[in-house]
């Protein structure tokens, strides 16, 4: 959350809603939380709870404790339960992320609300992550009161809405499933894209704009195409906004995906911050949080959705398949295919070899947790 317009819209609705009596908890990734201080003690003050992720946090604990620091865990869901509703994808609440209705409209965002969800393994989510912070918050939260609140909220919708989920399931084949990445116990959102990539048999779509070479995943891409005969196309970011990533060009990081026969566009003009991977024209969705790169993958908390359709029909495409598409080929008309020839500079060169040696380094910091 940045300091401007859609901030402070979203501290004083979640305010208002704490004062007509709702359960109102916001957890934030400390390290990128720049919003209005005094917004936020009066929503503390209105009974709202605000859970601070921060990891030097947690590194200055473990390192207290003689264990392996969590140092590169960053908290970089997006995610919103309001009642039943889930709000997941990979829009930051800032005004660079935010339409020109609210703010700049600087990044392309894809995100995805699912109505009348069950959905409680979502609010599992928000009670175990509560939970889990409780020791910087010894005052404040008391598990017991926590678990009680999420206790009858539980009650509360089973009762409301266990006759309409049976009757919606048989009438719906589209089932939404929400999943979470906490590295290394849960990792749900990295198993899932392997796994529906591992199940392709026609075409493979994925828009990533942040992207490292996981070798697991481009692996499967490629045994993907050659074995199957997949369709493999990928729209990423010719610019990216993230120092470690802005130094990579597209030419070197798909230059083994292409070789196999993936097609390959990047946005040449707007900052990209979509996250998806579609499989067998809508048979499998999930979009999220989650980058194609290795923090996402082995080190980050991370949140995406997963939408399961057994029964594609061609002539009768599910809503969320049909808007995906209409993203992707939009984003098509505007990019261009990666140009092979581009080169490093020397001195981006030597930028570029930096990064890599920093992310390396990270990366085994954060696995060896």
């Amino acid at each position: 959350m940045d300091h401007k317009n859609i901030s402070g819209i979203t501290l004083q609705k979640l305010k208002n809603a704490a004062k007509r009596g709702v359960k109102v908890f916001l957890i934030i990734d400390d390290l990128n939380f720049y919003a209005n201080k005094d917004q936020v003690r009066q929503l503390e003050q209105a009974g709202g709870m605000v859970i601070r992720n921060n990891p030097f946090r947690q590194f200055y604990r473990h390192l207290m404790s003689f264990r392996v620091a969590p140092i590169f865990q960053r908290n970089h869901q997006k995610v919103m339960l309001v009642d039943d509703n889930i709000f997941c994808g990979s829009l930051n609440i800032a005004n660079m992320y935010s339409s020109v209705r609210y703010g700049d409209g600087q990044f392309r965002d894809l995100n995805i609300i699912l109505k009348r969800h069950p959905s409680k393994k979502t609010r599992d989510f928000f009670r175990d992550m509560i939970i889990r912070n409780a020791q910087f918050y010894p005052n404040m939260i008391k598990e017991k009161e926590i678990n009680d609140t999420f206790d009858d909220i539980d009650d509360k919708y089973h009762r409301l809405y266990s006759k309409f989920y049976k009757e919606q399931k048989v009438k719906n084949p589209e089932i939404g499933v929400f999943l979470q990445e906490t590295p290394p116990q849960v990792t749900e959102v990295s198993k899932a894209v392997l796994d529906i990539i591992k199940e392709a048999q026609h075409s493979i779509k994925i828009i990533q704009p942040y992207v490292q070479n996981v070798e697991e995943l481009e692996n499967l891409l490629v045994e993907a195409m050659e074995k199957r005969g997949v369709k493999v196309e990928i729209v990423t970011a010719r610019i990216r906004d993230q120092p470690v990533y802005r130094t990579f060009l597209n030419a070197d990081l798909f230059k083994y995906l292409k070789s196999h026969g993936a097609v390959v566009y990047e946005e040449p003009y707007k900052f990209l911050h979509m996250k998806a991977v579609v499989v067998d024209d809508g048979k499998f969705m999930t979009l999220g949080s989650l980058n194609q790169d290795i923090w996402s993958f082995y080190c980050n908390n991370e949140a995406n959705i997963l939408l399961v359709n057994e029964k594609v029909d061609p002539l009768r495409p599910t809503l969320a398949y049909t808007t995906f598409m209409q993203v992707f080929n939009n984003l098509k008309r505007e990019c261009r295919l990666v140009d092979d020839r581009e080169k490093y500079s020397p001195m981006g060169y030597i930028e570029n070899t930096f990064w890599r040696v920093f992310l390396a380094c990270s990366y085994f910091i954060g696995k060896g947790r």
